[in-house]
C-alpha cells in the first residue's frame, strides 16, 4: 500500500505581494521571501515530526521555483532519496507566478537535478488561442501574459491531476513525498494546505 506525503511549497514573493494587494504582481515563477526561506529552516524538524524518515524511496516535486526551493530543503533530511521534477504537478495555471522558467535555464540554476521529464523549454500551458510565432521566446511568453492573462481550463487542469496520480501510483516506491502547490494539492487531495505544511 503507498503512502504518499504533501508538502505544500514555502511563502513566496508572489504570496508576499499578493497578500497586501489582492492583484497579481507579476512576478514570473516568484522565488522564495523572507518568510519562506525562514519556514525551510524548520521544514526538517517538521519532517522529523511528521515522516517515517527511513520510509521515503521517493521525492517528486514541481518544476517550479518555488517548489524546488522546497524540494532541496525536503532533499537535505533525505540525503539519498533520488528526486524526480514533474511537470505534471505544477500549479493550475493562473497567475504571473505559475509561468515557470525555461527548462534550459533551470537546468543551469539547478544543475543537481534531472530536467529530463520537462519535454520542453517552455514546458507549462499556454492558451492554445495565442499564436505561437508571437511566443518564441520567454520574453515575449512573460509579456504576452501581462497583455492578455490566460487560465488553464479546469478540464485540462483535472485531467492532468488525474494523470499524475496515475504515473504516481504507477511509481515502483511505496512512501513518496510530493512537493507541489495549493490549488493542485486541494485538486488531488481536497485539501488546502498552508505553506510547508505537510498532510
Amino acid at each position: 500500500m503507498k503512502t504518499i506525503y504533501l508538502i505544500r511549497h514555502a511563502h513566496s514573493l508572489f504570496n508576499e505581494a499578493y497578500e497586501k494587494t489582492a492583484k497579481d504582481p507579476m512576478i514570473f515563477d516568484a522565488d522564495l521571501s523572507n518568510l519562506g526561506t525562514q519556514q525551510l529552516l524548520d521544514l526538517p524538524k517538521k519532517i522529523l515530526e511528521e515522516i517515517e524518515i527511513n520510509s521515503i524511496q521517493l521525492i517528486v516535486t514541481s518544476p517550479l521555483t518555488r517548489a524546488i526551493r522546497t524540494c532541496d530543503a525536503v532533499k537535505s533530511v533525505f540525503p539519498n532519496v533520488p528526486v524526480i521534477v514533474n511537470p505534471m504537478c505544477v500549479e493550475y495555471m493562473e497567475d504571473s507566478c505559475d509561468i515557470g522558467t525555461p527548462r534550459s535555464s533551470l537546468s543551469t540554476k539547478f544543475p543537481h537535478l534531472d530536467f529530463t521529464h520537462l519535454s520542453t523549454d517552455h514546458w507549462w500551458y499556454t492558451h492554445k488561442n495565442i499564436d505561437d510565432e508571437e511566443l518564441t521566446t520567454y520574453e515575449a511568453i512573460c509579456t504576452k501574459f501581462k497583455e492578455f492573462s490566460w487560465f488553464e481550463p479546469s478540464e485540462v487542469f483535472e485531467e492532468r491531476v488525474d494523470d499524475f496520480k496515475t504515473w504516481l501510483f504507477d511509481q515502483k516506491a511505496e512512501n513518496i513525498i510530493v512537493v507541489a502547490h495549493a490549488n493542485f494539492f486541494l485538486e488531488m487531495s481536497g485539501v488546502l494546505l498552508k505553506n510547508c505544511e505537510i498532510v
